[in-house]
């Protein structure tokens, strides 16, 4: 992606905004595939239970190590 942008004359700074948006997308994207889908039919409450919160979980934790020491504010 780096280099397409740079072939293209996007500048380093710009093109990093555009990819963590676009990492921010595929991932908010994912998150709706996961969030949408739901456990397999005729499990248990429990089951059902930890498959939300393992959701919630994973999309957390890659956040936080997608963006560290940035504000997702900015890309919403």
């Amino acid at each position: 992606m780096f280099r397409a942008l740079a072939a293209a004359g996007v500048p380093a700074g710009r093109a990093d905004e555009l990819v963590t948006a676009l990492e921010v997308g595929a991932l908010a994207e994912a998150h709706t595939w996961i969030a949408e889908s739901s456990a397999p039919d005729g499990v248990e409450k429990r089951f059902e239970d930890g498959w939300d919160k393992g959701v919630a979980l994973f999309i957390s934790c890659k956040l936080k190590s997608l963006f560290p020491a940035r504000p997702l504010e900015k890309f919403r």
